[in-house]
C-alpha cells in the first residue's frame, strides 16, 4: 500500500520548487512570493492534497459574505474595465464548509482571471446551487475571449499563460488554476471550466455545503 501522507507531501514539495524556480527566472521574487505566500502556505499543509479520507472539511461560513470580500478586492479592476458584475443569481445565505482563508483566495484568482480575460464593457455573473445534499456550486461567468479545448485541457497545468492581447501587461506565474484547484480537491471539493472560445469561460467550484440550514440575513456584512 503506497504512504498516500508521503506522496502528498512531495507533491506539494515540488510545487512549491517549481514556483520558486519560476520567481527566479521572472525576476520579480518580492512581488510574486507576496501574491503567492497564502497559497503556498496553503499547499505546504499535507491535508491539501492527502486523499479524501484524511481532509478536514472546517467550519461554515456564509456565501454572501465571502463575495463580498472577494468583491471588495476586484472592485478597482471591475470599475477600471467598466464591468457589469452580477450575484443576483446566487443564494448569499448558503453555508459552505472549509478554510475561509483558502475560500476566498480560490474565488479572487477566479475572479481575477475573469477580469483578466473579459473586454471592457463585458460582464462577470455569479450563481449558486445545491446538485446534492451536502455540496453546493459557485459558477463564476464571464463574457471573456474563452478557451479552445486545448487551452481547457491545460488550464490546471503549471506555468500555463495564454497569450492575447488583453492579458500582455499582466503576466503572471501561470499557477493560479493549479493552485485553486489544488486547494478545493484540499477542502473535499472540485474546480471545473467549461468554455468556448469568442463566448466566455465558466470556472464551476464545488465545496461541502450545511444544506440543512441557512444563515440569517442578519449575519451577511453589508
Amino acid at each position: 500500500m503506497p504512504d498516500h501522507a508521503h506522496v502528498a507531501r512531495a507533491q506539494a514539495k515540488r510545487l512549491r520548487d517549481f514556483v520558486r524556480a519560476a520567481l527566479l527566472v521572472e525576476g520579480h521574487q518580492q512581488h510574486a512570493a507576496l501574491a503567492l505566500r497564502q497559497p503556498l502556505e496553503a499547499i505546504g499543509d499535507a491535508r491539501v492534497v492527502e486523499p479524501r479520507r484524511h481532509r478536514r472539511v472546517g467550519d461554515r461560513h456564509v456565501v454572501g459574505e465571502l463575495l463580498e470580500a472577494v468583491e471588495s478586492l476586484i472592485r478597482p479592476q471591475l470599475t477600471a474595465k467598466e464591468l457589469e458584475y452580477d450575484c443576483s443569481g446566487c443564494d448569499s445565505t448558503l453555508l459552505l464548509r472549509g478554510d475561509r482563508q483558502k475560500t476566498v483566495q480560490i474565488l479572487l484568482n477566479i475572479l481575477s482571471n475573469a477580469v483578466k480575460f473579459t473586454p471592457p464593457n463585458g460582464r462577470i455573473a455569479v450563481r449558486t446551487s445545491r446538485p446534492s445534499p451536502g455540496r453546493a456550486v459557485i459558477a463564476i461567468r464571464d463574457t471573456g475571449i474563452g478557451m479552445t479545448a486545448a487551452e481547457m485541457a491545460a488550464v490546471f497545468e503549471p506555468f500555463v499563460q495564454f497569450d492575447n492581447s488583453l492579458t500582455r501587461q499582466e503576466k503572471g506565474t501561470g499557477l493560479g488554476m493549479l493552485i485553486s484547484r489544488e486547494l478545493a480537491r484540499g477542502m473535499d471539493g472540485e474546480l471545473a471550466v467549461e468554455s468556448e472560445p469568442g463566448i466566455g469561460t465558466e470556472f464551476l467550484l464545488t465545496l461541502s455545503a450545511d444544506c440543512s440550514a441557512t444563515a440569517d440575513p442578519g449575519q451577511i456584512v453589508r
